[in-house]
């Protein structure tokens, strides 16, 4: 509950509503394509959750979202 985290939060709002996602499957779409991250953890405790988690199946952002959401979640 800072800046850079209320600044990623209003990033990843961006993207999701612009994509029709939630904050949560872009989120997970964006960690899917890092390289160095093999396995996300998605921690669903329930149903609704892991449907929602696994409607990131598949999103591909695009390089801008990408960029965007890996500036504003870069450490300084």
């Amino acid at each position: 509950m800072n800046d850079r985290g209320f600044a990623l939060l209003e990033a990843l709002d961006g993207v999701a509503a612009s994509r029709g996602l939630t904050p949560a499957q872009t989120a997970l779409a964006w960690l899917l394509t890092q390289p160095v991250i093999t396995a996300p953890i998605i921690g669903a405790n329930s149903v609704e959750q892991l449907a929602e988690s696994l409607g990131a199946s598949g999103v591909r952002l695009t390089p801008e979202e990408m960029a965007e959401l890996s500036q504003v979640s870069a450490w300084e």
